[in-house]
């Protein structure tokens, strides 16, 4: 299963002042909740006062492109299959699926690749940058 979950840490700013910050991650290949809890809290238990505030299933069907170099960020691409079923219902089944890029445009040609691999009556309706930090895979 794929999570979303929400960290809390404190840290020093420019000026020695306690600030509090959160950050939010993707983690996959997890099956609880309390594992993806512990995870956190091992990954990052250099932290002062960390505290692990939000977890959720989420909606991200799949990982499909990991960090290759710093500064890049986490996208999620949404993609529509249209198909019509028994009774001639005409509907959609939506996948969406992470991964990183740098820049808007690489973003969006990654997923014009990813698609003309066997997703061709797939059709892209939605990308966007997100907040995640990070993706972890177990």
């Amino acid at each position: 299963m794929t999570y979303e979950a929400t960290i809390t840490y404190i840290t020093r700013d420019k000026n020695g002042n306690d600030k509090q910050v959160k950050e939010s991650y993707i983690i996959d290949n997890v099956e609880t909740f309390a594992q993806v809890e512990d995870m956190l809290y091992q990954k990052f238990q250099s932290l002062t006062d960390i505290d692990v505030v939000a977890i959720k299933r989420s909606n991200i069907n799949e990982i499909i492109k990991p960090k290759t170099t710093d500064g890049e960020s986490v996208w999620v691409a949404d993609i529509v299959q249209m198909f019509t079923d028994e009774n001639d219902v005409d509907k959609e089944m939506r996948y969406k699926f992470a991964f990183f890029s740098m820049y808007p445009d690489t973003a969006f040609q990654y997923v014009k690749d990813y698609l003309k691999q066997g997703y061709d009556d797939m059709e892209l309706v939605g990308l966007k940058k997100t907040r995640f930090q990070d993706i972890f895979v177990e």
